[in-house]
């Protein structure tokens, strides 16, 4: 018989949820977003959890992402199917939106994480995958592909004297004009692990995960900050035929790259209202594009 699971209540990113997951299930949840409050109505959010999985059900697009591939059908403006490689899920949204799990570990799962971020959407916040740092004048983030240097431009800042928000994924609020920071630490390549290593004493044991060595901003030192005004965006560019340099950046072309950052919105309602605000953000903050030299990372100075 399996074990029943006392529902648990936390928050995370403004939304008060309600599990009966296995708290190992739901732990990235806790760990990324868990420190950010953000202002306002409160919103509900319950996931539920079966043992098991599900069969696909209608017509489906397949979504990629940096780690996995997973096939979404819409059954309507308000509900979707996720189907991962070892989890599924059903989102219904409305006034208390609901994330029904069906899995057979208790692992977290990439679909689970697809829907938080569809109803962090719907609540006006737009997640972007960038690095993120915070200096004075308020937030600069870093965008580019997987490889492009993100991390290493992060750490670049760092040495500069600027305090870190995120490495890999922010929440920008259009609404307050506000970027915040989910990550507790850097996601370190091994070429980016080695450069680092150059600047920071690294003591203790690190956490690999993904291919990735985790290394928590205490461990190099520095203070987090969690949340900064955005003011600007840096578009990065490896195995470009120009010359390294920075160079201005088109309206359009800032769109694209900001649209890439956020992965794919899951409805065509959330999609609409991303690419509005995405519109609104090209033209409000500064902007430059940076093209890099091929090879491992260099030292700033």
């Amino acid at each position: 018989m399996r074990e029943v699971i006392s529902p648990q209540q936390f928050t995370a990113a403004g939304l008060q949820i309600e599990s009966d997951a296995p708290s190992a299930l739901t732990s990235h949840l806790h760990g990324r977003f868990s420190h950010i409050q953000i202002p306002g109505a409160p919103h509900h959010l319950t996931i539920r959890y079966n043992h098991g999985r599900q069969i696909h059900r209608g017509e489906t697009i397949l979504l990629r992402t940096s780690t996995s591939a997973n096939a979404v059908s819409t059954s309507t403006d308000h509900q979707l199917w996720i189907y991962g490689e070892h989890q599924d899920v059903l989102l219904t949204l409305g006034s208390s939106s609901s994330i029904e799990v069906w899995s057979e570990t208790d692992a977290p799962g990439e679909p689970l994480s697809l829907a938080f971020l569809e109803v962090l959407r719907t609540i006006g916040i737009i997640p972007l995958h960038a690095a993120v740092t915070s200096e004075d004048h308020g937030a600069s983030a870093f965008l580019g592909e997987t490889g492009s240097g993100k991390t290493t431009a992060l750490i670049s800042a760092l040495l500069s004297g600027a305090q870190p928000l995120t490495d890999g994924l922010g929440l920008y609020v259009p609404g307050m004009r506000l970027v915040f920071g989910t990550d507790p630490g850097l996601q370190c390549q091994t070429d980016t692990l080695a450069f680092l290593s150059q600047h920071f004493p690294l003591n203790g044991p690190l956490t690999v995960a993904h291919g990735k060595t985790l290394v928590p901003w205490a461990t190099i030192g520095t203070c987090w900050k969690t949340q900064a005004p955005l003011a600007e965006a840096c578009v990065l560019r490896r195995n470009d035929l120009r010359a390294p340099g920075d160079y201005h950046l088109p309206v359009s072309q800032r769109v694209m790259a900001l649209w890439a950052s956020t992965g794919m919105p899951l409805r065509p309602r959330t999609r609409d209202w991303t690419l509005a605000h995405l519109k609104m953000l090209a033209s409000q903050i500064h902007w430059c594009e940076r093209v890099l030299p091929d090879g491992p990372p260099t030292d700033p100075g």
